[in-house]
This record gives C-alpha cells, structure tokens and sequence, in this order.
C-alpha cells in the first residue's frame, strides 16, 4: 500500500520539524513538503496529489482559511488538518462556518 503523503504548513521551523518527526514514525505515511511559504505549497498542489495538508492558521502573507479554499479549488479531496497553538473565539467560530468538521466546542 502506498503511503499517505502529507504536507506540514507552520509559520515556525521547529513544529514543522517536530511534526513530521512524530508523522516519521509511521510507514504508512510520508512527508512530501514541509513549508512556510502557501505558493511553495500551492505549486506543489497543482502537480502532485497530496492526501493530507496540516496547516496552521496564521502563515507569513496569508491565513489558514484562504489557503483551504485555494487548496481546495485545486484537490478537493485533500483532507486538511488545522493545527492551532492558541484558540481565540473567532477563530473557532470562523472555522466552523468554513464548512469543515469543528475545531472548538
């Protein structure tokens, strides 16, 4: 069976890295990128599909929420994990207005 590809989205090198170390343990998964940067992400949708992006909300020069619809308008079946350090009101609330699964009660 071909290993589920993921790609890691953080702002900060050290969870990207922490992540995929975590993710590492896992034969059944593998990490294909790891970026900061949503066009570096984006190029990478258009060519190759991706099983599972984990994004973090607050990226350099975009946010988590316009990202998932640009990823979604290219591979609408890429199941996207938000990844949140610190949980505000309205992001909780933004998220689940977005139509995905909710990330707060």
């Amino acid at each position: 069976m071909k290993p589920a590809s993921v790609i890691i989205m953080d702002e900060h090198p050290i969870v990207r890295m922490s992540i995929e170390v975590l993710l590492g343990k896992n034969s059944n998964i593998q990490v294909v990128l790891k970026t900061d940067d949503s066009r570096t992400a984006i190029e990478y949708l258009r060519t190759y599909p991706v099983d599972l992006v984990i994004l973090d909300i607050e990226l350099p020069g975009t946010d988590g929420f316009t990202l998932l619809k640009r990823i979604k308008s290219i591979q609408e079946h890429t199941r996207i994990l938000f990844f949140i350090v610190k949980i505000r009101g309205f992001l909780c609330r933004k998220s689940n207005k977005s139509g995905r699964k909710r990330i707060c009660k």
